[in-house]
């Protein structure tokens, strides 16, 4: 019937526990008790110290600090006023615990912002003319930078969008501006040309569903920083102007001439990046 009825019937680390509360195993039973109020309870349950100011940080307007000791019979929910949780942060928090969004797909979030900036949905990519320019954005599935014989460094992107996946090729000569983007970032924006290829040979016409659909990337953007200034008052150009001068003084440096003769090794150190459980090597 609460937090402290489960904890004294089941036997729970403190892990455990903090985790079923953090993705919101706990919210049918304690309606009135906010998931970051549980938290703190579960910690103080649990004689440990209180979870991080990411899970359970009080409302600075209500001047409480993060030292404050409670009883352990008193509920925390009588003296705190933790803010519930955001849709967003439902989501990211059924993602860090078990790997899946359940609830709602995590583009959904972005769905104003990408209709502000013309994003091609990937299931709509095929009725785009090659070469025409497209924008698009997703969750970044996996990254992949092979070696291969010509010793050029391409990375090969899966976004998924709210539609299905979405192939994104970053060519070598994009790199040095938004190579560290696209490694570092979870949540891109790209902005690139349509490339197609398969779908027809000289004895059978064009089959509109065997067209392979690749984003030849010109540009990389982090989703979430961009969506974050846009709230904050930013016009989209000034928040993607932000990017573009963040990546022009920080970008990756070009892979030089001698690693590209000894294609693409130097040192034995590798010069490609998989993720895991990718093609890569």
């Amino acid at each position: 019937t609460s937090l402290e009825d489960l904890w004294r019937r089941v036997e729970l680390s403190r892990p455990v526990l903090a985790n079923l509360v953090h993705v919101g195993a706990l919210d049918s039973i304690e309606p009135r008790r906010t998931r970051r109020e549980l938290l703190w309870r579960a910690a103080e349950l649990s004689g440990e110290p209180h979870p991080s100011a990411g899970r359970a940080r009080p409302d600075r307007r209500t001047n409480i600090g993060a030292q404050l000791e409670l009883a352990l019979d008193e509920p925390v929910g009588a003296g705190l006023e933790l803010r519930r949780y955001s849709e967003l942060e439902k989501i990211e928090a059924e993602l860090e615990v078990t790997g899946i969004d359940a609830r709602r797909h995590l583009m959904s979030h972005y769905l104003p912002l990408l209709r502000e900036l013309g994003a091609t949905p990937g299931a709509e990519l095929r009725g785009l003319r090659t070469e025409a320019e497209a924008w698009v954005a997703g969750v970044k599935v996996s990254t992949q930078t092979p070696a291969i014989r010509s010793g050029q460094r391409i990375i090969f992107l899966t976004l998924d969008d709210l539609t299905g996946p979405v192939d994104v090729t970053l060519f070598e000569r994009f790199q040095a501006r938004c190579a560290r983007t696209v490694f570092h970032s979870w949540l891109l924006l790209v902005r690139g040309v349509v490339r197609k290829r398969g779908g027809a040979s000289l004895t059978q016409a064009m089959n509109q569903t065997n067209v392979g659909v690749t984003i030849v990337a010109h540009e990389a953007f982090d989703l979430a920083e961009l969506a974050a200034d846009r709230r904050s008052g930013c016009t989209l150009a000034t928040a993607l102007g932000r990017q573009r001068k963040r990546q022009a003084m920080t970008g990756l440096a070009p892979v030089s001439a001698e690693l590209k003769a000894r294609g693409g090794q130097a040192a034995g150190r590798k010069l490609w990046h998989s993720s895991g459980g990718s093609a890569g090597r």
